[in-house]
């Protein structure tokens, strides 16, 4: 969803619409009490040579306000669990493409996962493309949006989450490890994985056996492998 003007993008912050970024042409002087808010809510700032954002918004020519078309939770609605059962979480961190978070999305909702979350800053809006790839998944799963992987990570660990991370140089496969537990699984960018700080809170860091001469996988693809896993594992 595009908000446009300086005065509506401030209302909707006023009204507590969470809005992902702020993008204008280079030299687009923004007023100083406006660039207050965006700094105090943490908004990233994306300033593109004049003809690349008319191109990219040929309807819009100064500032605009990037945001979700679907309305999210908090990160302790989508966290709590349910009685009696192992809850499921899927954690994006920094996920760029809206067809590979939709189709995560749908996997999730197909393997039985109660949640999702994704990173604030630098990942994809969950608009039509993310939409379209979930099939519906989206309106099926509780989803919300998080400002420091960081402190998500701790606060699911302080509520009994165990935390499945996934890299290139994980030590235990998927099938390894004991799913007997409220768990969180979070996959990385699909360019560089997961940061390095998160890969140290994991407590389990698992890896996908594949032939020796790959070692990578399309982020959805890898999800849908752990995700059955996960799935299957209380059959």
């Amino acid at each position: 969803m595009i908000i446009s003007g300086k005065h509506e993008i401030e209302e909707a912050i006023k009204n507590g619409k969470p809005i992902l970024k702020i993008v204008t042409p280079k030299n687009y002087h923004i007023p100083s009490s406006l660039f207050s808010v965006f700094r105090e809510e943490r908004i990233p700032i994306i300033q593109l040579q004049k003809a690349v954002f008319l191109k990219k918004y040929p309807s819009h020519d100064s500032i605009i306000a990037l945001c979700d078309e679907i309305s999210l939770l908090s990160m302790e609605e989508v966290a709590q669990s349910k009685e009696n059962q192992y809850s499921r979480l899927l954690l994006m961190e920094e996920i760029e493409d809206p067809r590979n978070a939709g189709a995560m999305i749908r996997t999730a909702t197909c393997f039985g996962f109660q949640g999702v979350l994704l990173t604030k800053h630098h990942s994809t809006l969950l608009g039509k493309g993310a939409l379209s790839a979930s099939s519906g998944g989206i309106f099926q799963c509780n989803i919300g949006r998080i400002h420091n992987i960081g402190h998500a990570i701790e606060y699911l660990k302080s509520i009994g989450y165990w935390i499945v991370g996934t890299d290139i140089n994980g030590k235990e496969s998927p099938e390894s490890v004991n799913y007997s537990s409220h768990i969180a699984v979070i996959m990385g960018n699909e360019k560089k994985g997961l940061k390095k700080k998160t890969i140290e809170k994991c407590d389990h860091l698992i890896r996908i056996p594949m032939n020796a001469n790959s070692n990578s996988l399309n982020v959805s693809v890898a999800f849908g492998i752990i995700g059955y896993t996960i799935f299957s594992s209380k059959k």
